[in-house]
C-alpha cells in the first residue's frame, strides 16, 4: 500500500513550521558548533526532525543491501530560538553543564505550577498526580516532569505543541490530550448527547489552538488523528440525528 503522503508534502511542511540547523545558527547569532553544544549538554532541544539520505544497492540473486545511511539535514520548531534565549541569559564563563542545571530547575519550577493548576481547572487527574484528598503526589509529580524534561530534551514537543516556546505550553497540550481522551474514551466514543458534543467540540478547540497539524507521515498515528479527526464525524452524525429528532410532546 502507498502511504498517504509525498516526499514534496513532507518537505513542504517542514519548511513552513521547521528551520534548519544552519538558518537556526544564524537566526540566534551563533555557530552550528555552540547550537551543537548547547544540544549535547541539554540546555536547548535537539532537532526534532533529521532527514536522512539512504542508498541501497540490489541484484536479482541477492535482493536489496543498505548501501549507506547519513543524516544530511536537521530540523527545529522555529521556537527553538526561544530556548537558546534561555541559555544566552546566563553569563558566557558559566560551564555549560551548570548552565543545563539551572535550566532544569527553571523548567521543573514551571512545569509543576503549571500542570497542576491546569488539571484542577479541567478536573483531570494526569497520571495520578494528585491523591483522594486532592493533595499532590510529589513522587508521582516529579516522574511526571522527568518524563516531559526527557521528552523535551528529545525534540518532541516541537513536533506536537504549536509554537512550543514555553513550559506552559508544553502543560497545555498535554492537559488538552489528557482531556480529550477522558471526554472520548480515548477517541473510541461514538455515542454523545449533546451536552458533550458541546463539551467536546470545545476540547477540540482547545487543542486546535495549541496542538500542530503534524506532517503528512505523522498524522495518521498521532493524537490528532485519534482524539480530533476520527471523533470530529461521530460529532456530525449523532448532532444531525439529534437535531433530526422531534421534540416529545
Amino acid at each position: 500500500m502507498m502511504p498517504g503522503y509525498t516526499a514534496a508534502s513532507v518537505r513542504s511542511y517542514l519548511r513552513e513550521h521547521f528551520i534548519s540547523l544552519d538558518d537556526l545558527a544564524k537566526k540566534a547569532g551563533l555557530k552550528r558548533g555552540q547550537v551543537l553544544n548547547l544540544i549535547e549538554y541539554h540546555c536547548i532541544p535537539k532537532a526534532s526532525y533529521t532527514v536522512s539520505e539512504t542508498q541501497t544497492i540490489s541484484s536479482d540473486v541477492f535482493g536489496a543491501a543498505l548501501l549507506v545511511e547519513k543524516p544530511t539535514e536537521q530540523y527545529f520548531p522555529l521556537s527553538e530560538v526561544s530556548w537558546i534565549r534561555r541559555a544566552q541569559q546566563f553569563p558566557e564563563t558559566m560551564p555549560l553543564e551548570d548552565i543545563a542545571r539551572n535550566l532544569k530547575a527553571a523548567f521543573r519550577s514551571e512545569y509543576r505550577e503549571a500542570i497542576v493548576c491546569l488539571a484542577r481547572e479541567k478536573g483531570l487527574n494526569p497520571r495520578k498526580i494528585f491523591t483522594a484528598d486532592g493533595s499532590v503526589n510529589e513522587a508521582v509529580l516529579e516522574r511526571y516532569f522527568e518524563d516531559t524534561w526527557q521528552e523535551w530534551r528529545n525534540g518532541t514537543y516541537g513536533v506536537c505543541v504549536r509554537q512550543a516556546d514555553s513550559v506552559e505550553r508544553i502543560a497545555k497540550k498535554q492537559i488538552a490530550v489528557q482531556d480529550l481522551e477522558q471526554l472520548t474514551h480515548g477517541g473510541a466514543k461514538d455515542t454523545f448527547t449533546g451536552a458533550e458534543i458541546a463539551r467536546v467540540r470545545d476540547a477540540i478547540m482547545n487543542f486546535d489552538d495549541i496542538a500542530m497539524p503534524f506532517a503528512p507521515h505523522d498524522v495518521a498515528i498521532s493524537s490528532r488523528q485519534r482524539l480530533v479527526n476520527q471523533v470530529r464525524p461521530r460529532l456530525k452524525k449523532v448532532d444531525s440525528a439529534l437535531t433530526a429528532t422531534p421534540p416529545v410532546q
